[in-house]
């Protein structure tokens, strides 16, 4: 292992200037780092970064550290939860995650509870679903499964072992968990007039893209540990509290640190009540048995309109710019920001239903495939209120017929476009939604053969590499032969993980100039370019890493390891981009570049 690597204070600003650059490098130009991939016997990565923050971020609102430890009384009961073992093992790749536990020392670690979850940006407000939970084998392993086609975050933890985390998998993915020691959150929970403890509130800790909690004893303490140490110290974690009663509180911007007890209390009050009224923004009518709720996600306390479309909704938050969310049957969601007064009005739109298939070029329906709707313009009158509204549940995937149904969908012009593994894009042409005029007919949206380029993985030592994520980009924003299409391609570009020989078939790829590219934790980065015509396939391409390697661990001043960095290695001038590398540190603050040209970095 290398010597300790540690921070430069006198070059923040050059930092902060290559920190910019390579998010947008990750981002934009090769999005497969955002979700770097854990193997077996790797250098692996403890988190990554997920889905947006979805609270205000206050940078100043950060706790002190604790010197008194919290009751272990106050931990969570241990709930005995029967978990099947080890997954189901005869899964298709495409329909499971694998992978395995091990400690800091790499040994396997057996019966550790292991789940895979996504936050459904699709549902309202936004659910937590919890996919897969299992128990570790003997020698570590697990399978995840059936997961569907999008990226979950991985979470494992064993008692007195400590918690494993990673974010951006997708079916086909084998990632490999390192428990550490964890953080630890604790505090007490009590009531501001009073002083007297909250018993049975919720407390919640979470970041981009999970979430961990547990509830406040009789003396309103809690305690919650392990907890994944902070990786994106741009937010850093947050902490809720969510009390019958009370006003919902939280602390944003926490960042947690493996061994480390942060000691966070809360003193709740009463709250405010919002006052107010659900109309329909047309006819101004009232609508009843709307459901009102605080914030976007599910925990928060709601209420429900009356015949009159009047509501209540009490113990909440009523300052300037708290978000508030409503829903109702027949209506488009809609999502307002208070502004202090207390009150606040909604007025919704009507919706429609539009339903179709998806089906290839041999006019086979598709099951699995992601539907996206466009929009094209809207009809007058019917423009989205407030909150981007006009937006709401614009992608779902067809059933087992090929069939969607969009339910949420404003009166105008839109049309739908398709997405397959196999296929190239489809899209239909312009739609026309009128309120209460029902479409006669299916719409049918007729899938593209595409481009087919298959291949193999290579390491340093000319050998296959497997579990390795393999994606093929388009080159350039435009699609020759779509419309719109080509305004989702960059959210369902094809991509795989390589096999147990490192070979990779990529299909449905929209012709023309292509980017083919690998990221690895241990090898870095890199690709070629390659050009298809539609029905068209290229096989034999290989990418291969070559050259030497550097590993370190990234420590702050006070010399603790730092998970989750990006670490990058610059060639010198001229050096052609191939030549460059970047990787993550782990839940211990170790790092490894390889394929390295011999040089000075």
């Amino acid at each position: 292992m290398g010597s300790p690597v540690r921070r430069n204070r006198g070059f923040w600003g050059v930092g902060l200037l290559l920190g910019a650059l390579v998010f947008l490098i990750m981002n934009y130009l090769l999005p497969e780092v955002a979700g770097p991939t854990l193997r077996r016997d790797r250098n692996v990565q403890f988190a990554g970064a997920g889905s947006p923050s979805l609270f205000p971020i206050k940078r100043d609102d950060r706790p002190e550290k604790s010197d008194e430890p919290a009751k272990e009384a106050a931990a969570p009961e241990e709930k005995v939860e029967e978990l099947p073992p080890y997954g189901d093992k005869t899964l298709p790749r495409e329909k499971a995650i694998r992978g395995r536990v091990v400690d800091p020392d790499g040994k396997p670690v057996p019966e550790a509870t292991v789940l895979a979850a996504f936050k459904d940006h699709d549902s309202y407000p936004r659910d937590i679903v919890v996919v897969s939970k299992v128990r570790s084998e003997e020698d570590g392993s697990f399978v995840l499964g059936p997961v569907g086609r999008r990226e979950h975050w991985v979470l494992a933890i064993k008692k007195d072992v400590g918690v494993g985390y990673a974010n951006g998998k997708a079916p086909g993915a084998f990632v490999e968990l390192v428990l550490s020691e964890g953080a630890r959150v604790s505090g007490k929970i009590t009531d501001v007039e009073s002083g007297q403890p909250v018993a049975n509130a919720r407390v919640i800790v979470t970041d981009w893209s999970f979430w961990m909690d547990t509830t406040t004893d009789d003396e309103g303490k809690y305690l919650l540990a392990p907890v994944p140490p902070t990786v994106n110290m741009w937010s850093g974690h947050r902490v809720m509290v969510v009390a019958e009663g009370h006003r919902r509180a939280e602390r944003n911007n926490l960042i947690l640190k493996n061994r480390v007890e942060q000691k966070i209390d809360f003193a709740l009050d009463k709250g405010a009540v919002l006052a107010g009224k659900v109309v329909d923004a047309q006819t101004l009518q009232p609508i009843p048995k709307a459901i009102i709720a605080e914030g976007w996600e599910s925990y928060h306390e709601s209420a429900e309109s009356d015949e009159n479309g009047a509501f209540k909704l009490e113990q909440v938050d009523t300052a300037p710019n708290r978000m508030f969310t409503v829903r109702a049957e027949g209506y488009l969601p809609q999502q307002r920001q208070s502004d202090g007064t207390g009150a606040l009005e909604f007025q919704l739109n009507k919706s429609e239903v539009l339903e179709g298939i998806v089906v290839n070029r041999l006019d086979q329906p598709v099951a699995g495939a992601r539907v996206y709707l466009h929009r094209f313009k809207y009809e007058h009158g019917h423009q989205p209120q407030g909150g981007g509204s006009g937006r709401w549940r614009n992608r779902t995937e067809t059933d087992e017929a090929g069939k969607f149904r969009f339910e949420n969908v404003l009166p105008g012009e839109v049309g739908v476009a398709a997405f397959d593994k196999d296929h190239a894009p489809g899209e239909s042409e312009k739609i026309k939604i009128q309120l209460g005029v029902k479409r006669s007919g299916d719409l049918r949206v007729r899938l593209r053969e595409g481009v087919t380029v298959e291949g193999e993985v290579r390491d340093t030592q000319d050998q296959p590499i497997p579990n390795i994520r393999v994606q093929l980009q388009r080159w350039g924003f435009q699609a020759k032969g779509y419309k719109y299409a080509h305004y989702f391609i960059w959210s369902e570009q094809p991509s795989w993980y390589s096999d147990e020989k490192g070979k990779f078939v990529l299909k449905g790829a929209i012709p023309g100039s292509l980017w083919l590219s690998v990221w690895d934790q241990t090898y870095g980065w890199t690709g070629k370019q390659v050009k298809g015509e539609e029905g068209q396939r290229i096989d034999g391409v290989i990418l291969s890493f070559a050259g030497e390697s550097i590993e370190g661990v990234f420590v702050d001043h006070n010399g603790v390891p730092v998970p989750g960095a990006w670490i990058n290695a610059q060639g010198p001038k001229n050096t052609p981009q191939r030549t460059w590398r970047w990787t993550s540190t782990d839940a211990l603050g170790r790092f490894k570049l390889a394929g390295l040209k011999a040089g000075d970095y």
